[in-house]
């Protein structure tokens, strides 16, 4: 593995993808594009058990900050972000939600658990997450 002389710190980033049953055609683009994109860090579709959605994950890389791979992944993250904004709607609207989950080790008391992209338009910051757990 191929690292710069920074030692860095884990940050982990995952990525969830769902859309419902109405965009079945993108959602299978997408879902190719992220296996282009990552490879074997891309989970099978899931499909929910109500009202048809589809749900793919992409797991974290494993680098840490400041390293080449993570740079390069981050890269990645952004290109498929990219390319489900491509799908979105002339009103504005989406029917694929990607969201990126950033998190890790604390860094000098630092939590860095966080929603670092979403195309979803309510985004949730960490106070929504914190109390929906």
């Amino acid at each position: 593995m191929k690292k710069t002389n920074n030692m860095g710190i884990f940050k982990h980033n995952a990525i969830i993808v769902t859309t419902s049953i109405g965009a079945k055609d993108e959602f299978l683009q997408t879902f190719d594009k992220a296996v282009e994109l990552f490879g074997n860090l891309v989970t099978p579709m899931i499909r929910s058990q109500y009202n048809g959605f589809n749900t793919f994950f992409v797991t974290p890389d494993g680098s840490k900050e400041f390293w080449y791979e993570s740079d390069e992944f981050d890269i990645k993250r952004q290109q498929l972000y990219d390319f489900v904004e491509s799908f979105r709607y002339e009103d504005g609207s989406t029917s694929i939600v990607i969201i990126d989950v950033g998190y890790g080790e604390m860094e000098v008391g630092i939590d860095m658990t966080k929603i670092e992209q979403s195309n979803y338009k309510q985004k949730l910051n960490e106070t929504n997450i914190r109390q929906s757990i």
